[in-house]
C-alpha cells in the first residue's frame, strides 16, 4: 500500500498555505480528485492503520502533515457508521483546524438510516383542516 504515490503533494501544500478558513480548506480538500481516489481504493481499516502510523511519526514535517490530511479527508467518503468514532476523536489530533474539520464533517454528514414505506401506504395529514371534526380534537 503506497498512498504517498497517489497524493498530489504540491496541490495539498498549496491548499494548506493559502487556506484562510477551515471551511475553504475542507471544501477544497474533499473536492480533490486524489483524495476521492484514495477513499475509493483503500478500506477504512487500511486508512486507519496508515493514519495511526503517520500520526505517531508526525514531527511537524509538511509531507507527513499532507499525508495525515489526505487520510482524514479520504475518510469523509466512507460510510458514516464506520468513521463516526474516528471523526468524533479527530480533534485530539494536534493539527490545524482538527476541531473545525470534525464540526464541518458532522454538520454535513447525511443520515444513513431510512424507513421503507410501502407504495400504497397512506396517511392523514394531522394538521389538515379537511374533514376536521372538532369533537375529536384534543383541544376541545
Amino acid at each position: 500500500m503506497n498512498i504517498k504515490n497517489m497524493i498530489n503533494f504540491d496541490r495539498i501544500k498549496e491548499l494548506i498555505l493559502i487556506s484562510n478558513t477551515s471551511t475553504y480548506f475542507y471544501n477544497n480538500m474533499v473536492e480533490e480528485k486524489t483524495i476521492r481516489e484514495i477513499g475509493e481504493k483503500y478500506s477504512v481499516s487500511e486508512l486507519f492503520r496508515v493514519f495511526k502510523y503517520y500520526k505517531e511519526k508526525f514531527n511537524n514535517n509538511i509531507d507527513t502533515l499532507i499525508i495525515i490530511y489526505c487520510i482524514i479527508f479520504s475518510l469523509t467518503y466512507k460510510d458514516y457508521d464506520s468513521v463516526e468514532k474516528f471523526f468524533d476523536n479527530i480533534d485530539s489530533c494536534d493539527i490545524r483546524w482538527s476541531k473545525d474539520i470534525k464540526d464541518i464533517y458532522f454538520s454535513r454528514v447525511k443520515a444513513t438510516t431510512f424507513i421503507n414505506v410501502h407504495k400504497n401506504y397512506s396517511y392523514k395529514n394531522l394538521f389538515s383542516t379537511d374533514n376536521h371534526d372538532p369533537t375529536n380534537s384534543i383541544l376541545v
